[in-house]
């Protein structure tokens, strides 16, 4: 009873959350925490910790997959180069200059355990997005700040387990790098088989209910084998995200896509609750442990300030080299638009096959989506701002080996930094996105809204052609339409989703009608 007690208080808390921080302009995940703080220092709340395995192997592949299948694909495929250096280089940059740091304010660490550490905190977390959208993040900056959350955590996962297993036996850096490179191959392998395998079995389902609860499987149909094969189980978990997000809208109607979003967010809600609110409840074990190793309070207070501070300084700094790479890739791809362009007009029209010409448009439509919303001093700022630490950076930790030293130091420094990340960052970034974040161009999203009304009243008079397996063919031929649209990429994620709900709005009206 007093189990069923504490869970119904605990939703409770995590709903008011949500519902009152928009008020209070605090993330929820920060109101979170403290409520959990005061009610594990106050001792009216049973001792509860989440296990770490439970985390990585349960919670977060659902959180991961439910962002990864909100994410628009094409904006994730236009983005794939940059995302790559923020969640897999910045990952390695930060743990070494914090395994440095850590090593020299903590006698007797190590410089491994060090790094061990600074991987743990590396990755930002499934709150970020979320964080970033409530302060007013769209565009470019939003889909980097998205995209670098669903892969950092499993690059970071990946650091620590090296580390821990360089500990254990000799460290080669070569297998180490091909071992990575097989975990991420068998991970999107098993992403990808999951994703699609679980839309066509939704396919075939007619209720909406029963269809959302076959996509709760999908994110562990695809983790577990990875993870049995030795892969990261997040990648796989982001990977069958991605893949449902791009096939619903051909195999799913809408009520089963409308099912998804909201259910999901609800998911979502009380996932990320649950995890920041015993979050919060672990303070009093965790100063416990501290106590027990006679380690100072004093000096874990000065290590996560000075780790806390060098974070941020570490993410701000790795953005400028970023931007100018992303700047000279554009200006490289607009002068070669212009060389093709060229050869393009001088050849007759039946000479370029339409495939040729559909990827053509796609990678013309990729340089103008770039070039319509450049990314300057400003927008790495932000980025690098938004990058806020969360549970886990602990739950990394806390899969840490006992043998490690000052292992409870470790676990309050960690702890500390997440804080000052919630505290700091997600209070201060609706300030610096009002100062700093690009004014948006409703003028030309309108255009786009107003061409892509007329390209679906065209396509309106095609014949429609269901998608191969699907149960029941969709007759209104302006799905296949938006989704041509959508891959080809050249209309913005804004403009294709206002566009899709007034197509399902119809859709459902016409259901209730018959």
């Amino acid at each position: 009873m007093t189990l069923l007690v504490v869970l119904t208080l605990g939703l409770l808390t995590i709903a008011a959350a949500n519902a009152v921080s928009p008020r209070l302009r605090v993330p929820p995940a920060l109101l979170l925490v403290a409520v959990g703080v005061l009610a594990g220092l106050s001792g009216l709340v049973p001792s509860l910790a989440l296990d770490p395995e439970v985390e990585l192997a349960v919670l977060l592949p659902a959180l991961l997959y439910a962002a990864a299948a909100s994410m628009p694909a094409t904006v994730f495929r236009r983005e794939f180069t940059t995302v790559k250096s923020l969640s897999l280089v910045l990952v390695v940059v930060t743990a070494l200059v914090l395994g440095l740091l850590f090593w020299w304010l903590i006698p007797g660490l190590g410089f491994g355990w060090g790094v061990a550490l600074g991987a743990a905190l590396a990755p930002t977390d499934s709150v970020t997005p979320g964080i970033a959208r409530a302060a007013g993040l769209r565009g470019r900056v939003l889909s980097l700040v998205q995209g670098e959350m669903l892969l950092s955590g499993a690059s970071a996962l990946f650091l620590v387990r090296t580390v821990m297993f360089s500990a254990a036996v000799s460290f080669e850096f070569w297998l180490t790098v091909g071992q990575f490179f097989r975990a991420v191959f068998l991970a999107v392998l098993a992403g990808v088989l999951a994703g699609r395998l679980m839309l066509w079995l939704r396919s075939l389902v007619f209720k909406p209910a029963v269809s959302t609860v076959f996509s709760f499987a999908t994110p562990f149909l695809a983790s577990i084998p990875a993870e049995l094969l030795g892969a990261s189980g997040l990648v796989a978990a982001v990977t069958a995200g991605l893949a449902t997000g791009r096939g619903a809208l051909n195999w799913l109607n809408a009520q089963q896509r409308i099912s998804d979003e909201h259910t999901w967010h609800a998911v979502e809600i009380v996932l990320e609750g649950a995890i920041f609110l015993l979050l919060g409840l672990q303070l009093p074990h965790i100063i416990a442990e501290v106590q027990h190793e006679n380690a100072s309070l004093g000096l874990a207070m000065l290590v996560s300030v000075v780790g806390f501070v060098t974070l941020l300084l570490v993410r701000i700094n790795f953005m400028q080299p970023v931007l100018r790479s992303m700047d000279r890739r554009l200006h490289r791809d607009v002068q070669r638009r212009v060389r093709v362009e060229t050869r393009r007009q001088s050849l007759p029209g039946d000479k370029v096959h339409p495939r040729w010409e559909s990827r053509l448009r796609r990678w013309f439509a990729d340089i103008a989506y770039q070039s319509a919303e450049p990314l300057g001093r400003n927008s790495g700022f932000l980025i690098a701002w938004a990058g806020v630490r969360g549970a886990l950076s602990l739950a990394a930790v806390h899969t840490l080996p006992e043998t490690m030293p000052h292992r409870g130091m470790a676990t309050l420094v960690a702890f500390t930094i997440v804080l000052l990340s919630l505290l700091v960052q997600g209070l201060t970034l609706p300030l610096a996105a009002r100062r700093l974040a690009a004014p948006r161009d409703l003028e030309a999203q309108q255009q786009q809204a107003q061409r892509l009304v007329a390209y679906l009243e065209e396509a309106a008079s095609e014949p429609a052609a269901a998608h191969p397996g699907q149960a029941t063919a969709r007759t209104d031929p302006r799905y296949a339409a938006l989704a041509r649209a959508r891959d080809e990429g050249g209309f913005d994620i804004e403009v294709l989703d206002a566009a899709l709900r007034r197509l399902d709005a119809g859709e459902l009206a016409e259901a209730a009608g018959h």
